[in-house]
C-alpha cells in the first residue's frame, strides 16, 4: 500500500490525474496537516482535521468559493489524484515560489504552531518507521525536495546511541535543513536496548553532542535518556542555551564520577522552566548554583543513593536550601532520593514557595522534609514514604501504596474542603477508620478533622459498616455546630460530603442507604447516589 491523495472532484468531474500533479501549495497544507497531528497526536484535534478534510466541513460550501477537499487515503497499488480543470500547472510547481514563504508567512494560518511536541510517553514511539518528516519524504524526490525547503519540518531531532545508532550525516543533514529555527532534541536508546551495560554509549554521545553544540542557542528542547549516568556529557561544560525551556537527563545506571564544578552564575544560562534530572548530576550541577534555574517551574529530582567512592553528600537541609531559591517552581517530584543524613535543625518557619502547588515524593524518608510539606498551596502525594513528618498542610493529600497511613494522617491537618485520595495502603483498614471516627481521649482532637472529600481505591480491609461509623461519627460532630465550615477552628472537626470507594469489597444495603441519604455525592464500584443531583459530577 501506498499514500495517495484525492481531491474531491466538483459535480460531473471525475478526471485522474497522476500524484506528481498534485499542486505545490496543496502538498504543502496537506504536511502541515501531518507535521500537525505529529506534534500534538490529541484524538479530538485529529478528529477535527479529519472532519475537515473529509468534506464534512466544507459539505454546505458553494462551488463558486473554489474550495476543494483534500482526502488522504491509501490506495492498492495506485496513487492518483482528481483534479478539477483550472488547478495549478500540471507539474505542481510555479516558478519563483519559495516552500517556506507559501507554508509561513506571518500572521497566516499556516503558521508554525507554538504547541511542543507531544512526549507523554516520550521515549515509546519515538523510532517508530511512520515519523514525519522522514516517511513522506521517502514517497518521491518531488515530496522530499519540498519538505526540504520548509525549515520547520527539520526542528525535531530524534536521535538513537545504542547499536544502530543515527548517522551523523543525518544529524548534520536535520541542523541545515532546520535553518535558524528553535530545536527539539532527544537522545535517546530504542526500548528494548535498555537491559545491558553499553561501553561504546558515551563515546556515541559525545560524537552526536559534538554536531549540536555549535547550534546551543537554538536549543528548546533537550532530553536525553540512556543507561550509563557517565554518558550525560555537556554539564562539565559552560551552557549558554538562551531559548531552552525543557531540559531532561535521565540514566539508568548511576556510574558517573563524582564530579567537583567550578560553576559561576554566568556557566549555565538557559531560561529552563521544566527540569529532569537524577539526583547526583542535581546535586554537582545545580545544589550550589540556584540561581541558574530562577526561571524553574517544574522540577523531577529521580534517584540518588550515596556510592563508596562518593566525597560529595546530598543531605535533605542541601535540597531545602536550594529548592527555597527556586520561587517560581509550581510543581516539584522527587522520586527515591536516599538523601544524606543531616548535621542541621531545619526550621519550616523559615523555609517558604510561594507558587508551589503540586509536591510528589516517591520512596523518601519525608522526616527531615516538613519545611517542605508545610509549603504546599494544593496537593501532596505521598508514595512508599517512610517516617512521617511532623506536619503536613496542604489541601489535597494522596497516600499510595504506604504501608504506613496513620502517623502521616495524624500530621495533617488539611483545611476545608480538603480531599483524601488513599490507593493500595495496606495500612488503611478498619482499625484506623475506628481511630478516624472518635477525637483523641487526651485532648479531644480528631485525626485529619478536614476531610471533606474521600476517595478510597484497592483498600480490601476496609468493611462499609467500620466506613459509615467513621462518616456517621463525623456527621454528628460537624451537626453540633449547624454544619459551619470554617478555617478559624482548626482543630475542628467537618463532615464528609462527597465519598468514592472501589475495589473495597461489597457495601451492605442498610449502609448504602445512609449514605444516598446524608452524602451530597457517594459512588461506589458501580453504584452512585447521594442527596444532592446538583453535585453528582464534581468528585
Amino acid at each position: 500500500m501506498t499514500l495517495g491523495v484525492a481531491l474531491v472532484p466538483s459535480p460531473g468531474r471525475n478526471e485522474m490525474a497522476p500524484i506528481s500533479r498534485i499542486p505545490r501549495d496543496v502538498l504543502l497544507l496537506i504536511f502541515k496537516s501531518l507535521h500537525e497531528v505529529a506534534r500534538r497526536p490529541d484524538p479530538e484535534y485529529i478528529d477535527s482535521i479529519a472532519t475537515f478534510y473529509s468534506g464534512e466541513y466544507w459539505s454546505d460550501k458553494k462551488e463558486e468559493e473554489g474550495q476543494h477537499v483534500i482526502e488522504i487515503f491509501q490506495e492498492n497499488g495506485e496513487d492518483f489524484v482528481d483534479e478539477e480543470d483550472g488547478d495549478k500547472s500540471t507539474d505542481g510547481t510555479e516558478d519563483g515560489d519559495n516552500a517556506e514563504d507559501i507554508f509561513i508567512p506571518d500572521g497566516s494560518a499556516l503558521a508554525a504552531p507554538s504547541w511542543p511536541w507531544d512526549e507523554e510517553d516520550i521515549y515509546t514511539d519515538l523510532f517508530a518507521p511512520v515519523s514525519f518528516p522522514e516517511t513522506a519524504a521517502a514517497v518521491c524526490t518531488q515530496w522530499r525536495d519540498l519538505l526540504s525547503g520548509v525549515s520547520t519540518f527539520w526542528t525535531r531531532l530524534i536521535i538513537s546511541v545504542d547499536d544502530n545508532s543515527t548517522p551523523l550525516s543525518t544529524i548534520q543533514s536535520y541542523l541545515t535543513l532546520s535553518g535558524e529555527r528553535p530545536l527539539d532534541i532527544t537522545i535517546s536508546r530504542r526500548p528494548q536496548t535498555f537491559s545491558a551495560a553499553d561501553p561504546h554509549e558515551k563515546a556515541r554521545i559525545a560524537a552526536a553532542m559534538n554536531l549540536l553544540y555549535p547550534h546551543m542557542t537554538r536549543w528548546r528542547f533537550l532530553h536525553i535518556n540512556v543507561i550509563h549516568a557517565s554518558s550525560i556529557p555537556f554539564l562539565d561544560r559552560n551552557i549558554h542555551a538562551e531559548n531552552m525551556v525543557d531540559l531532561r537527563l535521565e540514566s539508568r545506571i548511576a556510574d558517573a564520577e563524582p564530579r567537583t564544578l567550578e560553576r559561576g552564575d554566568d556557566s549555565f544560562v538557559a531560561p529552563v522552566k521544566s527540569l529532569t534530572i537524577d539526583g547526583a548530576t542535581f546535586r554537582d550541577a545545580f545544589l550550589n548554583a540556584p540561581s541558574s534555574l530562577s526561571e524553574l517551574n517544574r522540577l523531577t529530582i529521580s534517584g540518588y543513593r550515596r556510592t563508596p567512592r562518593d566525597m560529595f553528600t546530598f543531605t535533605a537541609w542541601d535540597l531545602l536550601r536550594c529548592v527555597c531559591r527556586l520561587r517560581k517552581v509550581v510543581e516539584l517530584q522527587l522520586l527515591d532520593l536516599n538523601l544524606d543524613a543531616s548535621q542541621h535543625d531545619i526550621h519550616h518557619e523559615y523555609f517558604r514557595l510561594p507558587m508551589l502547588e503540586v509536591l510528589t515524593l516517591v520512596g523518601m524518608d519525608v522526616e527531615d522534609l516538613t519545611p517542605l510539606l508545610c509549603s504546599v498551596n494544593g496537593v501532596i502525594t505521598l508514595e512508599r514514604c517512610t517516617t512521617a513528618p511532623s506536619q503536613i498542610c496542604s489541601q489535597h493529600l494522596n497516600l499510595i501504596a504506604q504501608d504506613e497511613v496513620e502517623s502521616f494522617l495524624e500530621a495533617w491537618m488539611g483545611c476545608t474542603h480538603s480531599n483524601l485520595s488513599v490507593e493500595r495502603c495496606a495500612g488503611f483498614n478498619d482499625a484506623l477508620l475506628a481511630q478516624l471516627a472518635a477525637p483523641h481521649a487526651d485532648d479531644g482532637s480528631w485525626t485529619s478533622p478536614k476531610i471533606r472529600t474521600l476517595y478510597v481505591e484497592g483498600c480490601p480491609d476496609i468493611t462499609s459498616r467500620a466506613l459509615r461509623q467513621m462518616v456517621e461519627a463525623r456527621w454528628t460532630e460537624h451537626k453540633k455546630r449547624n454544619f459551619v465550615l470554617s478555617n478559624r477552628n482548626f482543630e475542628a472537626v467537618i463532615s464528609l460530603a462527597r465519598m468514592s470507594v472501589k475495589d473495597c469489597g461489597e457495601i451492605a444495603p442498610e449502609d448504602k442507604a445512609w449514605f444516598d441519604e446524608n452524602l451530597k455525592h457517594v459512588v461506589w464500584d458501580s453504584w452512585e447516589g447521594g442527596c444532592n443531583e446538583y453535585d453528582r459530577n464534581v468528585l
